[in-house]
């Protein structure tokens, strides 16, 4: 299917890590692939397709075998806006003058494994000081978390994981609050936010960009009815345990428990609500749906959009989707832009249904 629908402005430039000299490499690029996942770690990742030929000299020099090929700043802009800043990580050549270069975000450098202790922080805080260990990492706070995260140590753990660890752990003691916090690299700043800021006006449906799509319902996954909480009571040498539930759907799927421990420090009436929250989250499926869509930007990993698709019934403009993963491929000849996302839907479920009780 051949789509002509965007007229962009592009600018491709890299830098040369060691002479600090800037290459536009705009009109011998052919083909951009633009990756972004939300927060499993992977890095952003930008694939360029160029042909070089041999009286090219410099980026000719650049394909041949030697070490000092990789980590050279790599930037994407489009009519004028950053969309993307990254590091050399790879590149390949064939016989046809084909080159595939391949940079990677700030979050590349979140794979290194190291330790750290944590005491009376925040995820935020903690985040920052997870990127202060890395000289290269710029790096903002743009909404800070407030829950203090328990005492903890982290034993080879990579340092995504550090911050991922600590935000699994604010999102629960925050849940009445609705809280879920990201990071992910914007035009080479790394930020920690919360999902509701990354909302946009984005519109994809029947006669709204979309081409095709994939629907699914699950709750196989991320799906439970049973909340059972248990604190350590060691002045009785008993566990105080709570269990809220929801009767209708135990009925319809059985039982799909969720184990907590709770904080010592936490009161029973805290207890009672965090049970109820952590029902009011996991009590429904999860929606999933990929769709392939006319390109628009800023449908990067952690926005998210509405959709219009009357045959399965998602027609509420008020419904926001989150953008697990997104694959933007822009055909710089044709001037055209398509993209494939994943999308996550999580409806706050009901418990009128629902039941507590304390077992001592």
């Amino acid at each position: 299917m051949i789509i002509d629908h965007c007229d962009y402005e592009y600018l491709i430039l890299l830098q040369d890590i060691d002479s600090g000299i800037l290459h536009d490499i705009t009109n011998v690029t052919t083909q951009v692939e633009y990756t972004t996942e939300r927060m499993t770690g992977h890095p952003g990742t930008l694939e360029l397709f160029l042909v070089v030929r041999p009286e090219d000299e410099y980026l000719s020099g650049l394909i041949m075998a030697d070490a000092n090929k990789h980590g050279h700043i790599i930037q994407f802009s489009i009519n004028g806006v950053g969309v993307f800043m990254g590091y050399g990580t790879f590149i390949g050549s064939d016989a046809t003058h084909i080159v595939k270069l391949r940079a990677r975000d700030q979050m590349f450098y979140l794979k290194s494994r190291d330790i750290l202790f944590t005491e009376n922080m925040t995820a935020s805080q903690i985040f920052t000081q997870v990127c202060n260990r890395k000289e290269n990492i710029k790096h903002e706070v743009r909404v800070q978390s407030r829950a203090i995260n328990d005492p903890y140590r982290y034993q080879d753990y990579t340092l995504f994981n550090m911050i991922d660890r600590a935000i699994d752990e604010t999102i629960v003691k925050e849940s009445e609050d609705r809280n879920l916090y990201i990071i992910r690299d914007e035009f080479g700043t790394l930020i920690f936010t919360e999902l509701r800021q990354l909302n946009t006006d984005i519109l994809l449906g029947d006669s709204e960009y979309a081409i095709g799509y994939m629907y699914e319902s699950s709750i196989e996954e991320d799906t439970y009815n049973s909340i059972k909480i248990f604190r350590n009571n060691e002045d009785e040498g008993i566990r105080d345990i709570w269990i809220v539930q929801d009767s209708n759907s135990i009925a319809q799927w059985g039982k799909l428990q969720l184990l907590v421990e709770a904080e010592k420090a936490e009161t029973d009436l805290e207890l009672e609500n965090l049970g109820r929250n952590l029902l009011e989250y996991h009590n429904v499926p999860d929606t999933t749906l990929s769709i392939t869509a006319i390109g628009r930007l800023n449908a990067y990993a952690g926005n998210s959009i509405k959709l219009n698709l009357s045959k399965i019934g998602l027609t509420d403009l008020n419904r926001q989707f989150i953008i697990d993963s997104a694959r933007h491929t822009f055909d710089m000849s044709g001037n055209r832009h398509i993209m494939e996302l994943e999308l996550l839907y999580k409806q706050i479920g009901t418990t009128d249904s629902s039941t507590i009780e304390r077992i001592v």
